[in-house]
C-alpha cells in the first residue's frame, strides 16, 4: 500500500489461449516490483516506529494499518512544532481505505465521474502520504530533509532505505 507502480497490461489471450502464460509472467513481474518494496517499506516503517516509541508498531506490517503508523511518525514531528499537527495518523488511513475503495467503484460502476472521482482520491491519498513523509523526514532528518523527498518522489523503491536511515 506504501508505493504502487502498475506494469500489468490488457493481454488478450487469443484463440489458442497462447497469451495466459504471458499474463501470469507480466503479473508475476509486478507481484515482485511492487511487492518486496511494499515489505521493505513496512519493515523499516515497523523498526522505526519501535526505536521512536510508537504505540503499536507492529501495526507497519499490515497494509492499511502503515498508514497509521507513518502518519504517526509525521504527527510526532508536529506535536515539536507548534501549528503544524496535521492529524496524519488518523486522516492517512482513512484516505488510503477510500482509495482502495474508489478502485472496487471503478470495477462495479460504469461511467466517467467514477473514474474522476477515484483519480481524484488517488491523488488526495498520494498527496497525503507524501506531506507525511515531509513531516516525518523533517523531525528525523533535519540536515537536509529535500534531498529525501526529493529521492522519494523520483525513486520511490528507495523510500525504505531512507525511512530506515532516519532511525539513526
Amino acid at each position: 500500500m506504501v508505493w504502487f507502480f502498475p506494469i500489468v497490461p490488457a493481454v488478450d489471450p487469443g484463440p489458442g489461449g497462447s497469451g495466459g502464460s504471458l499474463l501470469g509472467i507480466i503479473l508475476l513481474v509486478s507481484l515482485f516490483i511492487n511487492g518486496i518494496p511494499c515489505v521493505l517499506t513496512a519493515l523499516a516503517l515497523w523498526r522505526t516506529a519501535k526505536w521512536r516509541g510508537i504505540v503499536r508498531p507492529w501495526l507497519a506490517l499490515i497494509p492499511i494499518a502503515d498508514l497509521w503508523v507513518l502518519g504517526s511518525l509525521g504527527d510526532r514531528y508536529g506535536k515539536h512544532t507548534p501549528g503544524k499537527g496535521t492529524r496524519m495518523s488518523r486522516n492517512l488511513p482513512i484516505a488510503g481505505a477510500a482509495a482502495l475503495a474508489s478502485l472496487l467503484l471503478i470495477d462495479k460502476v460504469d461511467g466517467m465521474t467514477i473514474v474522476f472521482l477515484g483519480l481524484a482520491l488517488w491523488g488526495a491519498f498520494l498527496i497525503m502520504r507524501l506531506v507525511a513523509l515531509c513531516k516525518f523526514y523533517e523531525g528525523c532528518a533535519p540536515s537536509d530533509p529535500g534531498m529525501y523527498i526529493a529521492l522519494s518522489i523520483l525513486f520511490p523503491v528507495l523510500i525504505p532505505l531512507l525511512i530506515y536511515k532516519c532511525r539513526w
